[in-house]
């Protein structure tokens, strides 16, 4: 299931967007973050629960909802990049629309791409550090560390991807 979020669910009111007396980095970090934190707040809600009924699972629970933030961040602000650059209402109706499944499918493997190049390299720099001090908790953080720049980086990308959007042309239709 694809859940329309951000810049997509907004699709129509992006003419209100940019004549707001805002700019950019903060319209892009308010739409992602809205979508992060509510996201967060239902795998946290999840998490809660699987550690309710399993405690031993707790300390594992706290750092996945810790990640988590960050994870949400960085998968809806490559998708809303993405939506930006080339922005398209998805269309439902009789037949198989192929090109749309397509894009689908292309957008899918880059956002698959650039999330494993992303938390691969935060749990590589962790991974290392464990392996050096034999500290979980130092790892986490230092892996935690790590994605704060790739998710300072996809805001300020959406943000560029904002501004670059022009309404005349691309009216994502």
């Amino acid at each position: 299931m694809r859940l329309s979020v951000a810049f997509r669910a907004d699709c129509d009111y992006l003419e209100l967007f940019k004549s707001l007396p805002i700019r950019s980095p903060a319209i892009a970090a308010g739409q992602l973050m809205a979508v992060a934190a509510q996201v967060t707040a239902l795998q946290a809600a999840v998490f809660f629960v699987v550690g309710t009924i399993f405690p031993a699972s707790g300390p594992l629970l706290v750092a996945a909802t810790v990640f988590a933030i960050q994870v949400n961040l960085l998968n809806y602000g490559i998708e809303d990049c993405l939506f930006l650059w080339y922005p398209t209402r998805l269309q439902f109706g009789r037949g198989a629309n192929f090109l749309q499944a397509g894009r689908m499918m292309l957008f899918l493997l880059v956002k698959g791409v650039a999330l494993v190049v992303c938390c691969g390299a935060a749990f590589s720099a962790g991974g290392l550090v464990f392996w050096l001090t034999d500290s979980l908790l130092l790892a986490g953080f230092v892996s935690w560390c790590v994605l704060i720049p790739a998710s300072v980086g996809v805001v300020i990308l959406v943000a560029h991807a904002f501004d670059r959007l022009d309404l005349a042309t691309d009216h994502g239709d």
